[in-house]
């Protein structure tokens, strides 16, 4: 996967790299919090900007593309260790895991699990006819080679090997908790740790959820189980 134009990102410390997702209609600088921990502990955070997100280039953008910048980032790099995404993030790196991406660790904060949902959603409120949506589905499926079903994180989660943590605040506005619970019953393994009135963007700034992250990024290989976790 190769995403069309230019990628901004940001590098800081040396080591392992542990890649930083922002959401829709954000940029890598959501995720600030995560850098300086990350550097100390002895990785190196990369940040970027998606397609059409912030100061890379594009006036549009999509999941796909959030998952060949991904991609294109973590090749660039190397290689990634890990990822620490937010919000639609977090499905982009689902998405680009199918197409080949490998870590061994990820921390989805405020994860969806569906994105394709949200054009149902779209359709109904604006009245548009079934027949119009199909021709939309049908058009982007292969403008991206790929199966509108696979935008499902919890279906795809169901073949990763990865050790996930997902953290989700039980009164996130815009993502459903139940979502974040899904992914995580899903995916194999994962860790589920709820917050409390931390919303769908503070939750990212959080100082214990910055701590927790780290913990389980730093954790030995294997350890399963998060003490304190709901």
């Amino acid at each position: 996967m190769t995403p069309a134009g230019s990628i901004a990102t940001w590098t800081w410390g040396e080591g392992p790299a542990v890649l930083l997702v922002h959401g829709w209609g954000s940029r890598g600088a959501r995720l600030r919090s995560f850098v300086e921990p990350l550097v100390a502990a002895g990785y190196s955070a990369i940040a970027f900007d998606a397609p059409g997100h912030g100061d890379s280039s594009g006036r549009t953008s999509s999941l796909p593309q959030f998952a060949m910048a991904i991609d294109a980032v973590a090749r660039a790099a190397g290689g990634i260790e890990a990822a620490v995404a937010h919000s639609m993030g977090c499905p982009s790196i689902g998405f680009a895991m199918t197409r080949g991406l490998t870590l061994r660790r990820a921390v989805f904060l405020a994860p969806p699990t569906n994105p394709g949902d949200y054009t149902q959603r779209f359709a109904e409120v604006l009245s548009i006819p079934p027949a119009v949506i199909t021709i939309m589905k049908s058009r982007f499926e292969r403008r991206y080679r790929m199966r509108w079903e696979e935008l499902d994180l919890p279906r795809a989660a169901k073949s990763f090997s990865a050790e996930l943590l997902v953290i989700h605040d039980r009164e996130d506005g815009e993502v459903p908790w139940a979502s974040g619970a899904a992914i995580a019953a899903a995916w194999p393994g994962a860790r589920f740790v709820t917050t409390e009135g931390l919303g769908h963007t503070r939750i990212v700034h959080d100082p214990d959820v910055v701590a927790r992250a780290m913990e389980f990024l730093n954790a030995p290989e294997g350890r399963r189980r998060e003490a304190g976790g709901t």
